[in-house]
């Protein structure tokens, strides 16, 4: 799978989590807490979600310094 359709696959899940998130305003250097603005809880549906689309597991330590989209992008295609 190609980076952007993760990327792609990504905004989709975060927009669903926070309605108030606007799609266009997600890059891969946005933050889930500054910028974003998703709570804790958010966030892990977000990797529930994650989880589920790519048929992937992410183990927690690997998640703890996990701050950016893409991040996030990077861990999951490590994955794949």
């Amino acid at each position: 799978m190609e980076r952007n359709e993760v990327f792609d696959k990504l905004k989709e899940t975060i927009s669903a989590s926070n309605k108030e998130i606007d799609v266009s305003n997600i890059t891969e250097k946005s933050d889930f807490y500054q910028e974003l603005g998703l709570s804790s809880i958010e966030l892990l549906f977000v990797i529930f979600a994650i989880e589920d689309q790519f048929n992937v597991r992410l183990k927690n330590e690997n998640l703890e310094n996990i701050k950016t989209v893409g991040e996030l992008i990077d861990l999951i295609i490590a994955k794949l």
